[in-house]
């Protein structure tokens, strides 16, 4: 399992935090088409897969965005829909559909709160309630949204947006492990907890190679140094270890079985080499 970024560990924390909660509306909650609105900011979408697969974003004229920034609501949409179809596929959601007697050959996205649309004419109306006008006041009034255009994309992921647009978010238990262990997985936690047990396994072999190299030192110090020079013969034989100096076995003492004495050699220093005379400072002759 890859490393989630900070916003999609956002996104399941809170769609976790929703199935626990356990209230009267936290299905609705987990619909994601609600979830789309609330992460991402658009007015409206179309999609339809019968005839042709394509998706249109709807911009009204109020909301000043280019057409990059119609493109980057695209890509953001794309972005949430594989994102749900991988956590499906690790096992950590299930997809629940809902089915629907739609008999339209497209489906649309927006704030049906605030909106409502008429499809025959493709036009958007604002719902304002409690309106007063002329002394009057008007229970609901409709205001026609001036649209400055939309942009079609015409691509097959108008149905994987089919797939997920309507449907139910489960998170099952493996994602509630999941976020409740710091986004770890139990395979992840499970290689911390054997590498933290090779680390500590590593850790006393080291000291105990340690000890067995101090034991062998200062026995071979204790054996075959004499009483007199006890304390010269053990720091030669440190020094002679970390300069690197040969260290030579002489057995030809006759000493206890199993024993044998231990003799430092200086390195032979290299001959200075004979500087040589300069053919053309040599003396002159005498005449």
């Amino acid at each position: 399992m890859r490393k989630f970024t900070k916003p999609e560990e956002a996104l399941l924390e809170k769609i976790v935090s929703i199935h626990q909660s356990s209230s009267a509306d936290s299905i609705p909650e987990l619909q994601v088409a609600k979830l789309l609105r609330n992460e991402l900011d658009f007015f409206a979408i179309k999609w339809e897969t019968k005839s042709k697969p394509q998706i249109t974003i709807y911009k009204p004229k109020s909301e000043k965005i280019s057409n990059s920034e119609i493109d980057n609501i695209y890509f953001q949409i794309a972005d949430f829909i594989y994102f749900l179809e991988e956590l499906e596929n690790a096992k950590f959601i299930k997809i629940q559909r809902i089915p629907t007697e739609n008999q339209e050959e497209f489906t649309i996205l927006y704030d049906r709160e605030k909106y409502s649309y008429d499809s025959e004419s493709d036009i958007f109306w604002q719902i304002m309630p409690g309106v007063n006008f002329h002394g009057n006041s008007y229970d609901i009034v409709k205001a026609l949204v001036s649209l400055e255009g939309w942009k079609t994309f015409h691509t097959d992921f108008a149905c994987d947006l089919d797939k997920y647009g309507m449907a139910i978010i489960y998170p099952l238990p493996l994602l509630i492990d999941f976020v409740e262990n710091n986004y770890k997985t139990i395979e992840h936690r499970r290689f911390e907890e054997q590498l933290k047990e090779a680390k500590k396994s590593t850790c006393w072999s080291r000291v105990a190679a340690i000890g067995a190299i101090a034991t062998l030192l200062l026995t071979l110090c204790q054996t075959y140094c004499s009483d007199k020079n006890d304390s010269e013969q053990i720091n030669s034989v440190v020094s002679a270890i970390k300069e690197h100096k040969t260290v030579t076995i002489d057995s030809v003492k006759t000493l206890p079985n199993d024993t044998f004495n231990v003799n430092i050699i200086q390195p032979k220093a290299k001959p200075t080499p004979k500087p040589t005379q300069n053919p053309l400072k040599q003396p002159l002759p005498n005449n």
